[in-house]
């Protein structure tokens, strides 16, 4: 009997930490994935009790086939990392990847972290930053008070070190804003194109002109603004076109959407109240336009005591190794890639998703407008077993719902591939290649001609 109290005390245990981590850690928000759990430990709960009523020998045979399950478990957990690491080796700068870049270019690649390329260059480089991508969620993070919140991810006219995953560091000068494009872009009150995203728009990890709107721009031949963020959601997109267009006449806006964490970015931005007057105060501004001055001694200011916090740390600022080894094994003592494969959780899209389309699609409409939607992949579809279409389907349905041209890259580019993969970092988890950067602007060109 002594081993049915401790099952039933494991087992409300089990219910208690899963109301914890649904209602109190997450405050309800991810009710979504938390569902399946509720249903797995009310069941233990029932059978503990049930048990009671069996006797000594199917308790016993009971409990020799639930710990069975509970190591089988464990070794799946296990293959599963080692299978998911061989398939999906983060490590950018592998003696592999090296040889390869050496071959193909003839060159070392570059295994310095993001500050010690800054450091390198500011002995000799006048204006020198980092592209900071959402910082503003960042220093909201650090000051609930913020009262001014940057949209641009760098200062404005500098050389901007970006990321680097093809053996070098992709390098632009940012225009007026602190946004990647050629400054004379912003000479005409009339834009051409305007392409609004996160990193993939903004064009990690290449350099000019090998990302989309460089592309677009250099073979339409027309005025194409380039207002992509790293890390942001369709709010902080929603406020930049506020921002920075308002008094700008616009022919086609497009709108890109990666599957990768479009809808997570969204989560964070609406926890902070100076970006949610966006959503829900018609005509709110920070007026950043009129103050450029502030918000470059804000970013700089930032990214020099970063530099100093971290100048004598064998790490860089976005990544700290000893984290990840911890994350790995937690993640491993959580069953996380097995319970994944299962239950294959993928967030709900939020109400907030659709009113922030609504506003665009407003926005447009204002300015008498083309909209187009973009989807875009990222690399665990291709990678992976496992891989739900759900937030495909219920985004493609939502978009059409408002009657807003979807563009779906998957079908027009990646599954025409022998192998997607390839337009990938050497086939590794990423952003997109030059090549699949120059397929999608080339794409985008024929959908709004």
């Amino acid at each position: 009997m002594k081993l049915n109290y401790i099952f039933t005390t494991f087992s409300f245990l089990f219910l208690l930490y899963v109301f914890y981590r649904a209602e109190i850690f997450y405050q309800g928000t991810k009710s979504f994935y938390y569902k399946p759990y509720y249903f797995i430990s009310l069941f233990l709960i029932l059978t503990s009790v049930l048990l009671y009523f069996f006797s000594k020998k199917i308790r016993t045979y009971f409990y020799l086939i639930f710990f069975s399950v509970f190591i089988s478990f464990y070794c799946y957990e296990t293959y599963l990392y080692f299978y998911l690491k061989s398939i999906d080796n983060l490590d950018l700068t592998s003696k592999t990847v090296r040889k390869e870049y050496f071959n193909k270019t003839g060159m070392e690649y570059d295994t310095r972290n993001i500050l010690e390329v800054y450091g390198d260059l500011i002995k000799v480089e006048k204006k020198i930053s980092i592209n900071l991508g959402d910082i503003g969620y960042f220093l909201n993070k650090q000051n609930n008070d913020l009262r001014l919140f940057p949209l641009a991810p760098s200062t404005s006219n500098s050389k901007i070190i970006y990321c680097n995953e093809n053996g070098y560091y992709a390098t632009y000068v940012s225009d007026r804003y602190g946004f990647n494009n050629p400054d004379n872009q912003w000479d005409k009150n009339v834009i051409e194109n305007v392409l609004i995203g996160d990193s993939y728009i903004e064009g990690s990890c290449v350099n000019r002109p090998e990302d989309i709107s460089s592309v677009v721009r250099s073979k339409s031949g027309n005025t194409t603004l380039n207002l992509g963020v790293g890390g942001s959601g369709i709010l902080i997109q929603l406020a930049i076109l506020e921002e920075y267009l308002k008094n700008r006449k616009v022919n086609n806006l497009i709108l890109f959407f990666y599957e990768g964490n479009d809808l997570k970015n969204l989560k964070n931005e609406l926890d902070i109240k100076l970006l949610r007057n966006y959503l829900f105060k018609n005509g709110y501004s920070q007026e950043l336009i009129k103050k450029q001055d502030d918000l470059n001694l804000l970013l700089d200011g930032y990214l020099k005591k970063v530099y100093k916090k971290n100048l004598d740390k064998n790490k860089s600022y976005l990544v700290q190794t000893d984290k990840k080894i911890k994350d790995e094994i937690l993640k491993g003592i959580k069953l996380y890639r097995a319970r994944n494969l299962i239950f294959k959780p993928q967030m709900d899209i939020p109400r907030e998703f659709e009113l922030s389309l609504k506003k665009i699609k407003t926005f447009a409409e204002k300015k008498n407008a083309n909209i187009y939607f973009v989807y875009l992949p990222e690399f665990k579809r291709f990678n992976s077993f496992y891989y739900s279409e759900k937030q495909f389907n219920q985004v493609k349905n939502l978009v059409i719902n408002q009657k807003i041209i979807f563009i779906d890259t998957i079908k027009e580019i990646f599954e025409k591939e022998n192998d997607p993969l390839n337009l990938f970092p050497f086939k590794q988890r990423g952003h997109y290649t030059s090549e699949g950067y120059e397929k999608l602007g080339e794409l985008i060109l024929k959908k709004i001609k």
